[in-house]
């Protein structure tokens, strides 16, 4: 069913939590003005009114999760829209209904959440990388760099749209981990136009809520790089109903304006930048059938005393190659002091020294060959990466 020319689409999916995400996009032809917009939710049931979902507007965002639905009785789901506004000034300018199920039966619309929430949990729970998403705007007020004759930006640098053509440039952040797939080749390749281009991008799968479009922009949750969604295709779908996407991302260049983009209350790691490893003073390290690693005398402020081991959080990974640590891709393992299914593990052998197991199950299931390992000691809430280098595997 068609929208009011408010906006563009409003659509509703199940959602991993076991809700339904109602999410929408307003029309830019829709004559509202503005740097900021509210907007309400409201939900209908079968020989029901209409119910406010939302006790105060949303606020710059396009997605809300109505985790309250009383829609399943015993096998059936009822009938039920839902409807979204936005707010111009005291007036409610609202969407069409939105059908609750569309033409999926009860029996497929629980197929479809359960196939969410199991991609939910590989991506949480196995190799997911967490990060957050920038939604690019598309909608609200002009910038002063866009140029309504040529219908595009003037300023590829500004700082009050991050050259997106509206003000604010991207919605506010979200929670959005991302399964690697594919590296490119960095193979560099000959174009009429660009001249010399290097493949650096990188896939990625996700969840299909929320929705993601080219000119989106991810932030690695663990080394702050910043990358831009130049491709998302529909990986997995049930009846239409899209469950996985399949993403191409590509680094942000350096010194880009959206490099920018920040989280609320971000932190960066204290260990970003130079590794140092004079903290360390004696490393003994032997690798045959499993692997022994011992670390001795942790010294973080170079102060001449050791602290206690009791103290330090250690965390040992190992990755494909430099390259895989450096771009923060998914290690291969990570052992932390809880121990692992194969029982590799680290231990406190005395207040100077912490031990590092790592049994043949695991040695096996990495293979052999090259890899890469990283260190890190965290002590006082402070991260460090103690050592770093390549590790080889022998076959037996």
């Amino acid at each position: 069913m068609a929208t009011k020319p408010y906006f563009s689409r409003v659509w509703v999916t199940p959602y991993s939590t076991g809700g339904v995400a109602v999410q929408w996009r307003l029309n830019p032809a829709c004559g509202l003005s503005g740097s900021s917009f509210s907007f309400h939710v409201y939900r209908g049931v079968s020989g029901g009114e209409w119910e406010r979902l939302t006790s105060t507007p949303i606020v710059d965002d396009v997605i809300y999760v109505d985790e309250s639905l009383p829609i399943q009785h015993s096998t059936r789901i009822v009938d039920g829209w839902y409807m979204v506004s936005v707010l111009d000034g005291s007036t409610e300018l609202e969407s069409d209904p939105v059908p609750l199920t569309g033409q999926l039966s009860a029996l497929e619309w629980r197929l479809i959440r359960e196939q969410t929430r199991a991609h939910a949990r590989l991506t949480e729970t196995y190799c997911g990388i967490p990060g957050w998403l920038f939604r690019k705007k598309n909608s609200g007020t002009r910038c002063t760099c866009f140029d309504t004759d040529l219908a595009s930006t003037t300023d590829s640098t500004c700082a009050s749209c991050y050259g997106t053509g509206w003000l604010g440039g991207f919605h506010t952040a979200l929670d959005f981990t991302l399964i690697p797939t594919a590296r490119g080749t960095d193979k560099v390749t000959q174009t009429p136009v660009e001249g010399s281009v290097r493949d650096d991008t990188i896939q990625f799968l996700c969840q299909a809520i929320p929705q993601v479009h080219s000119g989106d922009i991810w932030m690695h949750g663990v080394t702050g790089d910043h990358y831009e969604i130049i491709d998302s295709k529909v990986a997995k779908a049930f009846r239409g109903v899209p469950i996985v996407l399949n993403l191409v991302l590509t680094p942000v260049s350096a010194g880009d304006v959206t490099d920018n983009l920040m989280p609320t209350d971000y932190t960066a790691p204290d260990w970003t930048g130079e590794l140092d490893t004079s903290a360390l003073a004696t490393i003994t390290f032997s690798v045959d059938e499993d692997m022994d690693i011992d670390y001795e005398g942790y010294d973080p402020d170079e102060s001449g005393t050791a602290v206690d081991m009791n103290d330090v959080t250690p965390v040992f990974e190992i990755f494909d190659d430099l390259g895989a640590m450096n771009d923060g891709e998914a290690a291969l393992l990570t052992i932390t002091l809880t121990a692992t299914a194969n029982d590799s593990v680290w231990s406190v052998l005395n207040t100077d020294k912490l031990h590092l197991y790592m049994s043949l199950e695991d040695v096996i299931a990495l293979g052999a060959g090259s890899h890469y390992y990283r260190t890190t000691f965290t002590y006082n809430s402070s991260a460090e990466v103690i050592e770093y280098g390549p590790l080889t595997i022998e076959a037996s």
